[in-house]
């Protein structure tokens, strides 16, 4: 009998009982057809690795495509590959991820929280030692104006600007920026005039002011259409001192003028003592009415416009520091207003909360 699979042609037995000729296959290199005596064909391939003509196609289409992309500019699948993955970089360096100078910030915050709870001199000096070694308020400063775009979400000057515009126009405006830094956030809008005061100011046109021993104004020409507290609040370890913070800028502002409250997003969406509803409700209590709120993707924006009743003050509603949502990741961020406000700030009347 002849081995079917080294014989060029001749009659063969095939699985014992069929029996035909045996020749090359015209166009499948190693391939045969065995033809029976009844005239059927059969395709004998190969052992191992498949050979048949589909499998030779594809491995010959993607050689041409690859040799036709190459000539005409585009991109292998190796090539494309690479582009992904350096896309991925490019995000990931883009991402959420926490950077250098927003942990320094935020561990910077939280050493000042811990100094306003303390009376122990030790602790104190501890953290207060521990602030220089992050460089201090003007290191503070420093990644605040190098992470300005990324923290803020872009300038929030410029997003308080379109709605106050949408408001009142181009009419001039005079406004208070508390914790300018650098006094930058209105400098595109020629209609706002702005007096900067910061802890540490960062340019010559920025006062160095606190914004509770700045002087009152002595009239109500000299009071102002807007007081900015754009991520200032925050940044107090006080958590009464915060809300007299609020109660505070009625003492700058003309009647229906507006307050600007900016914080970081997680403040509300992630604390424990503090949610939308509860600040709205806090900032009621405080004189304001909601204007316009809106969150970023960092940070919650809020236009406030002072109360038209001549109750426009504190009613004398205490908020204290209480949870309002459970989690053991959340964070203790809290807004109180109450006992120790400022009695030059507030009016008579009003109830408690618990």
């Amino acid at each position: 009998m002849s081995n079917p699979r080294s014989a060029a042609a001749g009659t063969v037995k095939v699985k014992k009982e069929v029996e035909g000729t045996l020749e090359d296959h015209p166009t499948i290199p190693g391939a045969q057809v065995l033809t029976t005596a009844d005239g059927k064909k059969k395709l004998i391939r190969q052992r191992g690795k498949r050979g048949g003509a589909k499998n030779n196609k594809k491995t010959s289409s993607s050689t041409s495509d690859a040799v036709r992309a190459n000539k005409a500019g585009k991109p292998t699948k190796d090539a494309e590959v690479k582009a992904d993955a350096a896309k991925k970089v490019k995000k990931d360096k883009n991402s959420d991820a926490p950077s250098e100078h927003s942990l320094r910030i935020a561990r910077y915050h939280t050493l000042e929280k811990e100094l306003a709870r303390t009376t122990d001199p030790a602790e104190q000096a501890r953290i207060k030692a521990e602030q220089e070694q992050l460089g201090g308020l003007e290191a503070y400063q420093e990644d605040s104006l190098k992470g300005g775009d990324r923290l803020k979400g872009g300038e929030s000057g410029k997003w308080c600007a379109e709605q106050v515009e949408k408001l009142r126009g181009k009419k001039a405006m005079r406004v208070l920026d508390v914790g300018a830094i650098a006094g930058t956030s209105y400098d595109k809008f020629p209609w706002i005039k702005a007096t900067s005061i910061d802890l540490n100011p960062r340019s010559e046109r920025v006062q160095k002011c606190d914004f509770f021993d700045l002087p009152k104004p002595a009239n109500e020409e000299e009071k102002f259409e807007m007081v900015a507290l754009s991520l200032v609040i925050n940044f107090v370890g006080d958590l009464k001192k915060r809300g007299e913070m609020l109660l505070h800028a009625h003492h700058y502002l003309r009647p229906g003028g507006y307050l600007y409250l900016v914080l970081p997003l997680p403040c509300l969406t992630n604390s424990r003592y503090l949610t939308h509803d509860h600040l709205r409700s806090i900032v009621s209590s405080a004189g304001y009415d909601v204007v316009v709120q809106d969150d970023s993707k960092r940070l919650t924006r809020w236009l406030l416009k002072r109360k038209k009743s001549p109750r426009n003050k504190w009613d004398r509603t205490v908020y204290r520091k209480k949870e309002l949502v459970g989690g053991a990741y959340r964070n203790n961020f809290a807004i109180c207003m109450g006992d120790d406000a400022s009695a030059a700030t507030a009016v008579a009347g009003g109830k408690k909360k618990q």
